[in-house]
């Protein structure tokens, strides 16, 4: 019950300091320029990217650029309390949906060859409130991210990208948290296996 008390003590705090947060959008571009000089992520047919919103790490110039470079890209749609996947082939596929967040618009939900499997892919982009260098993830409590990364294969690698003010030395964990592979910020890439 205390590490649950912990995690609700830090949401609103990094929240704020995530907000305050100046120059987002060179900072998202770094971030990415780091995360692409990887060679798993460079190199991947398979990733599933997430459209940022509010004071997230900012996604859609990396989207677009995967788009045009005709990647085999997904994003997440809400359904509830899941997280399912679906192959977007352009930015005009995203509508602001669950929470305002942006995700693939109903056309591309409802046809059947557009939904892909957790387990197919290769490379999940993951956002959070917070990181810290062991790989564990604060998110916003809901489970979402935990409940889709538990689908993924044995070989897929999580990365967590954020601010260098979203990553703490420690954060609580609980059994059914999933842990990042990668943890990317703009000064410092960090395997977490290492």
């Amino acid at each position: 019950m205390r590490r649950m008390e912990t995690k609700k003590t830090l949401r609103p705090k990094l929240k704020l300091v995530r907000q305050s947060l100046a120059d987002r959008t060179p900072r998202s571009q770094v971030i990415f320029q780091r995360l692409n000089e990887l060679d798993f992520y460079h190199l991947s047919s398979s990733i599933a990217l997430y459209a940022s919103f509010r004071s997230e790490v900012e996604t859609l110039e990396e989207i677009s650029g995967r788009l045009q470079a005709r990647s085999q890209l997904t994003l997440p749609k809400c359904f509830g309390d899941e997280l399912c996947l679906f192959h977007i082939q352009s930015l005009d596929e995203l509508q602001a949906g669950a929470f305002g967040i942006p995700e693939p618009v109903d056309r591309v939900v409802q046809n059947s060859q557009r939904f892909v499997r957790p387990d197919s892919v290769q490379v999940f982009v993951v956002p959070g409130i917070g990181f810290d260098r062991q790989g564990n993830r604060l998110g916003h409590g809901k489970g979402h991210y935990d409940r889709l990364l538990a689908q993924a294969s044995e070989d897929a690698i999580k990365v967590a990208v954020c601010f260098d003010c979203q990553l703490l030395e420690q954060l609580p964990s609980e059994p059914h948290d999933i842990r990042m592979d990668w943890v990317v910020t703009e000064s410092d890439v960090i395997c977490t296996s290492e």
